[in-house]
């Protein structure tokens, strides 16, 4: 089974092939399907990638800011914006656990079928969502300060 860092090369060397793809259609189209990535990548590199998992880096490269799409007669089509991929760069924490939380952070990720790391990361991530949207509604929830007038 690959490591992080052998998953975290395999997808950036497919994200910059997409964009490396998206570049050289850009001259004879503004906007490009998935597919005409995907045989652009098949062609330059000799590596056939479904169409999944072109559309899924798309996106995420999307939500970097580095590609824009737009649905035309029910079809995705991308293209760059001109902003330059920089992505996150991992940071590794160490986090110890008592032991019953562990036990259970196993048996979650266990049923899950994704690795403890995984399990943690995801529950941190949406923990941290839920926690934004929260602080979001309380600011509306809570009227402006407003100056007491005299009576």
């Amino acid at each position: 089974m690959p490591g992080n860092a052998d998953l975290r090369a395999e997808m950036d060397t497919l994200r910059s092939r997409v964009l490396g793809a998206l570049e050289a259609l850009k001259t004879e189209h503004e906007w490009v399907t998935t597919e005409m990535l995907q045989k652009v990548i098949m062609m330059q590199h000799g590596v056939n990638y479904s169409l999944s998992r072109v559309g899924n880096n798309l996106r995420c490269l999307r939500g970097h800011g580095v590609v824009e799409d737009q649905n035309m007669r029910g079809v995705r089509h991308w293209r760059l914006t001109g902003n330059v991929y920089a992505p996150d760069a991992p940071v590794k924490l160490l986090v110890s656990f008592p032991s019953a939380v562990h036990s259970m952070i196993a048996d979650f990720s266990k049923r899950g079928g994704i690795s403890k790391n995984a399990f943690v990361v995801n529950m941190v991530a949406s923990g941290i969502q839920q926690l934004t949207a929260a602080k979001l509604g309380s600011r509306k929830a809570v009227p402006p300060f407003s100056e007491a007038t005299p009576s």
